[in-house]
């Protein structure tokens, strides 16, 4: 984190997230604190507002995006619906 952080990079990915959830994050944004983060890999609806509490500048979500039911049974509409949701998380 930190040797990306020196080599110029704007934020630092975090992954997997899962492995330590959002108070893993929260320690690693203590130590330091000035090097944005990016938790990816685990995060989810659930847990997204955690990790911005813990002091992420945003998350990277990968398949929890979808609605796996809706997209199965066709149900385009619930599937953006569901997707949209996380813009307001």
């Amino acid at each position: 984190m930190l040797a990306a952080s020196r080599e110029g990079a704007d934020v630092v990915k975090v992954f997997p997230a899962s492995s330590g959830g959002p108070a893993h994050l929260k320690a690693m944004h203590a130590v330091f604190p000035d090097i944005p983060l990016c938790p990816t890999g685990g995060v989810s609806l659930a847990n997204a507002k955690d990790y911005f509490a813990a002091g992420a500048v945003f998350v990277g979500v990968g398949n929890n995006i979808i609605d796996a039911a809706a997209l199965r049974a066709g149900q385009r509409q619930r599937v953006i619906e569901y997707a949209r949701s996380y813009l307001a998380a």
